[in-house]
């Protein structure tokens, strides 16, 4: 009994010794480990992975400290594995506090809301805790790759470390855990929830390959199972496992919800589209709150088939506010549709995708959501939308037009890779093209009338009885033919315009027209087109109209060559309010390669001044003929005798104006002009070259612009009146005039005329 007590007793002295061996074993490894961190340090940059840097052990750091070592701030920071930082927003450790367990590059740091020059950091290094429990394992490739495991939590586009945004291509979940994607960040968009592993080709099928932003890992509870007791003799059957099939992807509600009340009563969801007054499902004239989703945005009209006032509205919206905005109970029709956005990114179509509504934005805004200065290298953009790009602050400095896709090689050939700092992004406004329609009238613009599309007519198509055509409506865009005979024959007269009995009467087309063509204009006709290269790079085409610099959407001082059609002029000024000095064209021009001019000219004025065409039209001209002699007798003189018929004959004269001011005679003149130094001879001089010549209001208001004082201008505009091709819009020659009180005197000349 004895020898059994004594080998008891050294059996439980050896398991006591070896118990405290192991304890210290592991008391030796844990401070090994503590050792190795504590000598092992972190680095942090000012930058994104470059620029100034720093290296601190274990320890804690204040804003000064920092300043010393050159990171006062930190953009991205490499970390060693069981090593954590833990920044703070203000010194002495205070404020909001970010916890990096891993290499984080500048994205990220400026997403979390650090990086910021007006911060004053801090910063503490320490042992990473050991975070325990299930993780998921994302993979940038099929189970391979870059990796990033996570544990229960929520992911922003962010916080998936190397793996990096829309690049998850399979995903191990261990039993427990539930992972839900979703396609945009903010966990926004389409999402897929999956409760097992995920291959590539899992994600494939269900079209979340390489797409997702955001994602969150939760713990499911296993339902609790009950233990049953088997019966002696009783076998059961065994019960093959279902096999979990991958579930679909789950859209989100993308939808508005209009209420009868206020939030309250009948309601009916509706998606994207148009919705008619039988459409809306909670009565004509009832919408009396909203709710919006924050991709969408909804017009409502106050009339039936959308037509009538408009309210446009991007968020929730009460009955209250509804009321405000007199809109209350009076909607008959509503559109819903999803806000557009352009995506920006700093790699070439790679990293985040910044999304940008309509709208301006500035370098400030743009670095608070983690688009920093002159980082932009990328951006997509859909069809109806334009992007404006800025190399300076505030929408200043050079500008970039775009309306589609470009990415990091197109910037570069623009010269405009890395050097955007403020961004404009505009919706284009795409209009349902108008049929054109030209209005034929019996009287002058009053009487029976007809609307003709393009196509060809003889008087019975014309609504009215032939020979009776006084006057004619065109819209921009067509050009009308008209014709003395029918089946387009005889004499013709050529209008872009619309006419009135005065002009028939003029040109002799008052009542004789028999047969007609309407046809189409090519749209490039109708246009000038300014480009910032040699007919090349960035172009707007300018209708007729007032274009100020602000206007230009190819940039101020940007202008390098310019397309004028036909019938057209542009009036190039170099002050950005059409003033200053300037230039008349009315054909193409290069300004390329001329120091002086190319990038001069700031603002345009474009005019059409298309001028009638009559072809075919026989000018009358009588002359006498000489008589030839009679043979006389000497002896008795013969009285000379001529027949009325034979003392006349008719002789076709060529069909150009005798008046006509040609290019280089109104060249000419300009030069001539322009060498006077006094007033009196410039009014001299011009009253002196146009003499008896036909002027079009063109000419007219470049010579008025000519005189130094309005009231010189204006006596010209007077003396001209008589000259004009074109009397019936002189009117539009008031804005040669500044002054009201000249403009004043200008209205009542004309309406003495």
């Amino acid at each position: 009994m004895a020898f059994s007590n004594h080998c008891s007793y050294r059996k439980s002295l050896s398991s006591l010794l070896i118990k405290k061996l192991f304890i210290l074993f592991v008391l030796l490894s844990s401070a090994n480990e503590v050792c190795l961190a504590q000598n092992t340090k972190v680095t942090v940059y000012s930058d994104d992975f470059k620029g100034n840097e720093a290296s601190f052990g274990v320890g804690q750091y204040d804003y000064m400290t920092l300043v010393k070592a050159g990171v006062s701030v930190i953009r991205s920071a490499r970390v060693p594995e069981g090593m954590q930082i833990t920044l703070y927003l203000d010194d002495q450790f205070k404020g909001k506090q970010l916890i990096i367990t891993e290499d984080a590059n500048q994205a990220f740091i400026m997403a979390k809301g650090f990086g910021n020059l007006h911060n004053n950091v801090s910063m503490a290094v320490s042992i990473a805790p050991v975070t325990k429990g299930p993780k998921v394992t994302i993979y940038k490739d099929n189970f391979s790759g870059e990796s990033k495991s996570l544990a229960p939590g929520n992911y922003d586009y962010t916080d998936l470390g190397k793996v990096a945004n829309d690049n998850i291509s399979s995903i191990s979940i261990p039993k427990g855990l539930k992972v839900t994607l979703f396609e945009h960040g903010g966990f926004a968009g389409r999402k897929l929830e999956l409760k097992a592993d995920a291959s590539a080709n899992d994600l494939v099928k269900n079209k979340f390959n390489d797409v997702t932003s955001s994602l969150r890992v939760e713990v499911v509870e296993e339902p609790t199972k009950e233990i049953v007791v088997e019966k002696p003799g009783v076998t059961k059957p065994v019960e093959k496992p279902v096999e979990e099939k991958l579930p679909e992807v789950v859209e989100p509600q993308i939808a508005v919800i209009i209420y009868q009340g206020n939030f309250s009563g009948n309601s009916n969801v509706l998606k994207p589209g148009k919705y008619n007054a039988t459409d809306l499902g909670i009565g004509n004239e009832e919408l009396s709150s909203i709710d919006i989703h924050s991709s969408l945005r909804v017009t409502l009209y106050e009339h039936g088939n959308f037509k009538g006032r408009t309210l446009q509205l991007t968020t929730r919206t009460s009955t209250e506010r509804l009321t405000e905005l007199g809109f209350n109970n009076i909607t008959s029709s509503l559109l819903v549709e999803e806000i557009p956005t352009v995506s920006l990114y700093q790699g070439n179509f790679a990293d985040f995708a910044f999304r940008l509504r309509p709208g301006k934005y500035d370098v400030v805004y743009l670095e608070q959501i983690g688009l920093l200065d002159n980082e932009l290298s990328s951006i997509k953009i859909p069809p109806g939308m334009s992007v404006l790009l800025f190399d300076g602050p505030d929408f200043t400095g050079k500008a970039l037009y775009l309306t589609q896709d470009a990415n990091t090689d197109t910037l570069i050939a623009k010269k405009f890779n890395n050097l955007a700092s403020s961004i404009q992004v505009n919706e284009e406004q795409v209009l349902e093209k108008p049929e054109l329609k030209v209005t034929v009238y019996q009287d002058n613009f009053t009487g029976t009338s007809k609307q003709l599309r393009a196509g060809n007519y003889e008087h019975s198509d014309m609504g009215m009885a032939n020979n009776t055509l006084s006057a004619i409506s065109i819209p921009r865009g067509l050009r009308v033919t008209l014709y003395e005979y029918g089946a387009f024959e005889g004499k013709s007269l050529t209008l872009v315009k619309s006419a009135g009995v005065d002009l028939l009467n003029q040109f002799q087309f008052n009542d004789v027209v028999s047969s007609m063509k309407v046809e189409e204009i090519n749209p490039a006709d109708l246009v000038v087109t300014i480009y910032s290269d040699k007919f090349s790079g960035r172009g707007q085409q300018l209708a007729p109209g007032k274009y100020y610099a602000r206007d230009l959407t190819i940039g101020d001082k940007q202008l390098s060559s310019v397309k004028v059609p036909k019938g057209m002029t542009a009036t190039l000024y170099a002050d950005w309010n059409c003033e200053g000095l300037s230039v008349i064209l009315d054909r193409d021009e290069d300004f390329t390669g001329s120091k002086m001019f190319d990038n001069y000219y700031r603002s345009i004025v474009v005019e059409d001044i298309t001028q009638p065409v009559v072809q075919g039209v026989p000018v009358v001209v009588t002359k006498p003929i000489e008589p030839e002699p009679v043979p006389t007798k000497t002896e008795e003189p013969v009285k000379e005798e001529i027949k009325e018929s034979e003392t006349t004959e008719t002789i076709i004269v060529v069909d150009v104006p005798p008046c006509e001011f040609t290019d280089d005679e109104y060249a000419d003149a300009l030069q001539a002009m322009k060498a006077k130094a006094f007033s009196e001879e410039k009014m001299q001089m011009a009253k002196l070259v146009t003499k008896n010549k036909c002027l079009t209001l063109s000419q007219i208001r470049a010579i008025a612009q000519d005189f130094s004082f309005e009231e010189q201008a204006l006596e010209f505009v007077e003396y001209a009146y008589d000259l004009a091709k074109d009397k019936g819009t002189y009117y539009k020659l008031e804005d040669v005039f500044k002054f009201m009180s000249t403009q004043a005197k200008f209205k009542k000349f004309l309406e003495g005329k």
